[in-house]
Parts: structure tokens; sequence; C-alpha cells
């Protein structure tokens, strides 16, 4: 039996963001530490860039941010794979997506859900898990934060390209996890919208849709 452990918006700052940049995972998820310990794989959805950009882009609400050094309490927690896609993620423009992408990948944390360009944010992550091979696709409802085919961003939600993505990779995956940033924020139910969404994806092939931000 496989064990995953799926983890909802984490956002190294504010008073939490000492104990990220120190790398203090205990300080942070006490009790929960030893549940991602136990797991096979442990993934959260990361709601702000790793960079030290201070060139925040023009856009409406707070542009969000952790230093580059937030990443040691989240490796040191056994964090294995971060979804970018979301609404914050391009908060710092390209460099600080870029900084994120480097950041992680050198703390040999995985990511899903945003990169260089459209095609890059749209790679289904596959990783083999003893005998079984699970896939996690990552989207963003569209803000400020969508790739382009020549731009740095984070995945689009649209159910046409998302039904052909999985269709081009099932038989590369046993079991596929899609993580859906979108819905109403601060508000705790899935709206009719949202659930007819991800309800369609199951029909298409997933076999999970966990829906993030709200």
């Amino acid at each position: 039996m496989v064990k995953l452990i799926i983890g909802g918006d984490l956002c190294p700052i504010g008073r939490d963001l000492p104990y990220f940049a120190n790398g203090d995972a205990k300080a942070i998820f006490n009790d929960l530490l030893e549940e991602f310990h136990k797991a096979d794989l442990t993934i959260a959805n990361l709601e702000c860039p790793l960079t030290d950009s201070d060139l925040p882009i023009e856009k409406l609400g707070p542009n969000l941010r952790a230093p580059a050094r937030c990443v040691d309490g989240i490796k040191n927690a056994k964090i294995n794979v971060l979804n970018l896609a979301n609404n914050h993620i391009m908060d710092f423009g390209p460099q600080g997506l870029a900084d994120t992408l480097s950041v992680c990948r050198d703390a040999g944390i995985e990511t899903v859900g945003a990169g260089k360009n459209l095609q890059d944010a749209r790679r289904i992550l596959i990783t083999r898990l003893g005998n079984i091979r699970v896939g996690f696709l990552g989207v963003a409802e569209h803000e400020f934060s969508i790739a382009t085919e020549v731009s740095y961003g984070a995945d689009p939600l649209g159910l046409v390209d998302c039904v052909r993505n999985i269709r081009a990779n099932k038989n590369n995956i046993d079991y596929l996890v899609v993580l859906l940033h979108g819905g109403n924020e601060h508000y705790p139910y899935p709206s009719p919208r949202i659930r007819k969404i991800s309800r369609f994806m199951v029909e298409m092939g997933a076999n999970a849709v966990i829906v993030q931000h709200t």
C-alpha cells in the first residue's frame, strides 16, 4: 500500500518565516512531522515564490514572497514535491518563479504546475512509489500567474487542455492526482462550478482531484 500526504497552501511568511528560514521543521509542523516521515510521498502547494527579488509585479491584492533560504524548513520537513500552480507564484515576476524552480531543484524537492513556458508548466510529474506510477497535475484558475507559450507561469485551468494532457499520459500513469487551485477564497465549500469541473476530470481519467486555495 502506498501512503500519500497532500497538504494545502504553504506560505512561509509572517511569524512563521524565521522557522522556515532556520530549517526548524519541528517548530512549524510539530506532530505532523511523524506523519510526513511515515508517508511514501508528501506534497503541498507553495503559495508564494521563494526568491530574494524585490521587484513585485503590478496586480490587485498582496504580492507574496519568502526568502530563498526558507526552502530549508520545507526540505527538513521531508516534503518531497511542491505544487506551484497558484495565483501567487508569479507575484515577483519571471525572476521569482525562476528562483523558486532553482531553489527547489538544489534542495532536491520536485515541482509541478509551473515552468518557463506553457509546455513546461503542463508537464505531469510522474513518480514511482514501489510498483505504482503516480502522476501529479497542477492547474490554477486564471489570475496574474498564468504561463504562455513563451513566458514563465502556472498551468492554467482549461478543461480541453487538461483532458488532452490526461489522455496523452494515461499509459504512463497508474494513479493520477489533479491539484486544482481555485474556488472562493476563505469559503470552506467548493462551488457548484468547481464540483462539476472536478467530477468531470475524474470521468476523464483522474483518480483524485484535490481542490486547494480555499
